[in-house]
């Protein structure tokens, strides 16, 4: 079963890609929940500087992901590692 704390291990584990499908499910099932956001942001945060080592579209892609991800303004690292 997906949920966000499944998303981070796979995350810290360095299974990215599977990490990233997972995240974006939990997110598609509950957008609103902070875990899920949490955890969704911080897999494309790692694939993406995965991604800008071996695949730039790829980069490109998920940096308009990451860009459009809607983080509550408390989330200060996560913010600011989006802004950067």
């Amino acid at each position: 079963m997906a949920d966000s704390q499944t998303v981070n291990a796979l995350r810290k584990e360095g299974n990215l890609d599977e990490a990233l499908a997972m995240a974006r499910e939990v997110i598609a099932a509950d957008g609103n929940d902070i875990w899920n956001i949490r955890a969704y942001g911080w897999a494309i945060h790692d694939s993406l500087k995965d991604a800008l080592e071996h695949d730039k579209d790829k980069a490109r892609e998920l940096l308009a992901e990451f860009k459009n991800l809607d983080l509550p303004e408390d989330e200060d690292l996560l913010v600011k590692r989006r802004d950067y």
